[in-house]
Protein backbone atom coordinates (compact mmCIF):
# COMPACT_ATOMS: atom_id res chain seq x y z
CA UNK A 1 0.00 0.00 0.00
CA UNK A 2 2.75 2.39 1.01
CA UNK A 3 4.34 1.67 -2.34
CA UNK A 4 1.16 2.67 -4.34
CA UNK A 5 0.68 5.58 -2.19
CA UNK A 6 4.32 7.04 -3.16
CA UNK A 7 3.81 6.30 -7.06
CA UNK A 8 0.19 8.16 -7.13
CA UNK A 9 2.42 11.02 -5.44
CA UNK A 10 4.37 11.17 -8.03
CA UNK A 11 2.12 10.66 -10.95
CA UNK A 12 0.28 13.25 -9.28
CA UNK A 13 3.41 16.12 -9.91
CA UNK A 14 3.89 14.13 -14.03
CA UNK A 15 2.91 17.06 -16.04
CA UNK A 16 4.55 16.46 -20.00
CA UNK A 17 3.08 15.31 -23.38
CA UNK A 18 5.19 12.71 -23.05
CA UNK A 19 3.77 10.75 -20.09
CA UNK A 20 0.13 9.22 -19.81
CA UNK A 21 -1.89 11.73 -17.29
CA UNK A 22 -3.26 10.84 -13.91
CA UNK A 23 -6.79 11.79 -13.26
CA UNK A 24 -7.89 9.87 -10.10
CA UNK A 25 -8.01 7.41 -7.73
CA UNK A 26 -10.79 5.15 -6.49
CA UNK A 27 -10.42 3.25 -3.91
CA UNK A 28 -13.17 0.31 -3.08
CA UNK A 29 -12.42 -2.15 0.84
CA UNK A 30 -10.19 -4.49 -1.43
CA UNK A 31 -8.79 -2.30 -4.56
CA UNK A 32 -7.27 1.19 -5.30
CA UNK A 33 -7.99 2.15 -9.06
CA UNK A 34 -6.07 4.39 -10.83
CA UNK A 35 -7.54 6.60 -13.77
CA UNK A 36 -5.56 7.81 -16.48
CA UNK A 37 -5.83 9.38 -19.27
CA UNK A 38 -6.72 7.26 -22.71
CA UNK A 39 -4.30 6.53 -25.03
CA UNK A 40 -5.87 5.98 -28.29
CA UNK A 41 -3.04 4.79 -30.17
CA UNK A 42 -1.88 2.20 -27.65
CA UNK A 43 1.50 2.23 -26.00
CA UNK A 44 5.00 1.18 -26.69
CA UNK A 45 4.34 -2.39 -25.98
CA UNK A 46 1.52 -2.26 -28.38
CA UNK A 47 3.30 -0.23 -30.97
CA UNK A 48 6.17 -2.77 -30.89
CA UNK A 49 3.74 -5.99 -30.87
CA UNK A 50 2.21 -4.27 -34.49
CA UNK A 51 5.34 -3.92 -36.08
CA UNK A 52 9.00 -5.68 -34.62
CA UNK A 53 10.75 -4.02 -37.45
CA UNK A 54 10.12 -0.76 -37.90
CA UNK A 55 12.58 1.54 -39.23
CA UNK A 56 15.26 3.33 -37.25
CA UNK A 57 13.72 6.76 -37.47
CA UNK A 58 11.05 5.66 -35.63
CA UNK A 59 12.69 3.89 -33.31
CA UNK A 60 14.47 7.21 -32.54
CA UNK A 61 11.23 8.94 -32.48
CA UNK A 62 9.94 6.69 -29.66
CA UNK A 63 13.31 7.40 -27.88
CA UNK A 64 13.41 10.80 -27.95
CA UNK A 65 9.74 10.81 -26.94
CA UNK A 66 10.89 8.89 -23.97
CA UNK A 67 13.74 10.99 -22.49
CA UNK A 68 11.52 14.20 -22.67
CA UNK A 69 9.02 12.15 -20.44
CA UNK A 70 11.94 12.54 -17.81
CA UNK A 71 12.69 16.23 -18.63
Amino acid sequence: KDALISEIKIMRRLKSEYIVGFVDIMETPNNYYVVQEICNGGDLRVAIKKNKNFPEAQALEYLEQILMGFL
